[in-house]
């Protein structure tokens, strides 16, 4: 019947003591199937939350001082479905009905008419309740019912009417529909995965948890909706045996998993026991959702640790137990941050830690590594044919003399004799340049010129003379934020590095940390300029048309409430002029989303919503034209100001 939270479903205790709130919850429970009510007008529900729409019974009772039925009482019953739109409200300033509603079963909102509907001779009417959905994807919707009595031609009045023995209200409440179910696991954080298949000592205990979720997408809502079911299946396979004693398949389970009223489900997987010899031992688990058929690893890239494979409504991965010796084999990158205001002068003080790990997750002493940057400079540049070749860039470069410079992509097959390559070809004059040679710069006649140099030639003097290299087709090129740095990993794995960058163009600057034997791992850093108020000029987002502007959401912090712009400025798109923008906000500012370029105020909006847009257009990694179509900046870090932010 519902009435006690003891033991379990299954099982009962009589022999126990019962504690306080056990007796109370039992008692309200059981008296919540009699017909006993408090004095007075009393509106029930038969369900006050539920995850998804519901339509809830109602009840309304009437009770003397001492509790006894009251029949042929005429109850008025209406209801207010709340709002967070301005003016939308259950009552007006006077206390009369606003944006109130009547429910089926009332003549008239918020009025006794005659002919209301009465209570019955056990004192109780049951108006007619209606569905209560959720606002959208994770925020809960609620409805607001309101029951009262009155002599007959009363209008109501919250002044006068909304308390007291003849008045009662209660609110039903829809949070988001389960759609599906999402999973993860406890592996090693940097154990070795090839996609779904994971390296793990011998041993080990895995944990995987199933949480109920109100969508497929990794920032889906949690759903507290208990008994939704999963199958868990694992065939444990003895696949290497150095003895050859033992193979095949040494064990086979099958488990129906249910969620608790958290919306839960866990499976604990303990690894097998190492026997002598060189021995490898395979679980193969699939999940498969039963009660929803939709389920998903969201948000676990493949490759790294905790990866599962989705077909359908089933994920699988695999746990190969291994007993082969430690050997370095992945590593990460950390920074103290990703991004900061470049600045030539005072420079930007960055510090890097790469961690070295072996196949089970654990760190490795004693690898050789090597640190290096790759960073981009605002755009291309169309260099020519004299000597020296002087190259132009369409903005600002921030090169100094004596700044190094790598070729990453020559341009078109017509311009492939526009430079020479004096380091790999200095014995063949008018040889083609290949992507990667590497120079210096010789002069900086301006900000947005300068030459080259392989420290021995100046580049020039081209025989024959090619074609000049243009902004349609423009050579691509890197420099660097610092020098190659090589380190030994200490003795627990680490090994950080420091330098200035005084870089002083907004840009993007890849760093690698590469161990000797071991995968390597990258970081993205943005030197940014200083935020400024952006429009889109792009009408279809193609990223590829002359003349347009157009943002692409590369950072996304909605912990911290800031985020990063990459701006295009496609003058010439053939020869992107790329900047980096970083924008704080906070609940003051003014948020909208289903912006464009030609609606660039977009759909007003809570900054919840825009954030649940933010974060979705996050996941897309480099971002996508047209994430912002607007940015209105006041100031940074000044909170009466008001920033405005259209998402698309």
């Amino acid at each position: 019947m519902g009435i006690h939270d003891g033991v379990s479903a299954t099982t009962f205790n009589p022999s126990s003591d019962m504690t306080r709130a056990a007796m109370a919850t039992f008692l309200t429970a059981a008296l919540g199937h009699t017909n006993a009510r408090p004095a007075g007008l009393t509106i029930q529900a038969s369900l006050y939350t539920n995850a998804g729409p519901h339509t809830p019974t109602l009840s309304v009772s009437d009770r003397d001082a001492s509790f006894g039925a009251v029949s042929g009482t005429p109850v008025d019953v209406f209801y207010w479905t709340t709002s967070a739109t301005e003016g939308n409200a259950a009552f007006g300033a006077t206390g009369l009905c606003d944006d109130s509603v009547a429910t089926g079963a009332a003549i008239t909102k918020c009025k006794i008419d005659t002919g209301e509907p009465t209570t019955n001779v056990n004192g109780n009417v049951s108006p007619t309740g209606k569905q209560t959905s959720p606002y959208a994807t994770i925020y809960e919707g609620s409805d607001v019912y309101y029951a009262w009595t009155a002599a007959s031609g009363t209008t109501y009045d919250n002044d006068l009417h909304g308390s007291g023995d003849d008045y009662s209200s209660i609110t039903v409440a829809a949070t988001a529909a389960a759609a599906g179910m999402q999973c993860t696991m406890d592996t090693p954080a940097n154990a070795l995965t090839a996609t779904a298949a994971h390296t793990v000592a011998f041993g080990v205990t895995t944990t995987v948890t199933c949480q109920v979720k109100n969508g497929t997408a990794a920032t889906s809502g949690n759903v507290a909706k208990a008994l939704q079911k999963v199958k868990y299946t694992n065939t444990r396979t003895f696949t290497t045996d150095s003895s050859g004693v033992q193979s095949g398949v040494i064990m086979t389970e099958e488990i129906i998993g249910s969620s608790d009223a958290d919306g839960q489900i866990q499976f604990t997987i303990t690894g097998p026991t190492d026997t002598a010899g060189t021995d490898v031992v395979t679980d193969v688990v699939s999940l498969t959702d039963i009660t929803i058929a939709a389920i998903n690893n969201a948000g676990v890239l493949a490759s790294t640790s905790g990866h599962m494979g989705v077909s359908g409504a089933t994920l699988s991965f695999s746990l190969a137990y291994t007993d082969t010796t430690a050997a370095a084999a992945t590593s990460s990158l950390t920074a103290n941050a990703t991004s900061g205001l470049a600045n030539a002068v005072t420079g930007i003080t960055r510090t890097y830690t790469g961690t070295v790990y072996d196949q089970y997750g654990g760190t490795v002493a004693g690898n050789a590594t090597n640190f290096n940057s790759t960073s981009t400079l605002p755009g291309g540049a169309a260099c020519t044919v004299a000597t020296p070749a002087v190259c132009t860039t369409l903005a600002v470069h921030g090169l100094a003399v004596g700044d190094d410079v790598i070729v990453t992509n020559i341009g078109a097959a017509s311009l492939a004799a526009t430079l020479v390559d004096v380091i790999a070809n200095s014995a063949a004059a008018g040889a083609t340049p290949t992507a990667g040679s590497s120079y210096t710069v010789n002069t900086v006649p301006s900000t947005t010129t300068f030459t080259l140099t392989d420290g021995t030639n100046v580049l020039g003097g081209f025989t024959p003379t090619p074609v000049a290299s243009t902004d349609a087709s423009p050579m691509l090129l890197t420099t660097s934020s610092t020098a190659n740095a090589a380190r030994t990993t200490s003795s627990d794995g680490t090994i950080a590095y420091s330098w200035t960058d005084t870089e002083g163009t907004s840009g993007k600057d890849t760093v690698t940390f590469i161990p000797t034997t071991a995968t390597g791992a990258t970081s993205a850093f943005y030197r940014l300029a200083a935020p400024a108020s952006f429009t889109s000029t792009d009408a279809n987002g193609d990223d590829a048309t002359d003349s347009e502007t157009y943002a692409k959401l590369v950072e996304w912090d909605g912990t911290n409430n800031d985020f990063i712009l990459e701006i295009t400025d496609d003058t010439d798109a053939s020869n992107s002029v790329l900047s980096y923008m970083q924008y704080t906000f906070d609940a003051n500012d003014q948020f909208s989303t289903a912006g464009s370029s030609t609606a660039l105020s977009g759909t007003a909006a809570t900054m919840a919503a825009w954030e649940l847009a933010m974060g979705a257009a996050s996941l897309v990694s480099g971002g996508t034209a047209n994430d912002v179509v607007s940015v209105t900046w006041a100031a940074a870090g000044i909170s009466t100001n008001i920033n405005r932010f259209t998402q698309n």
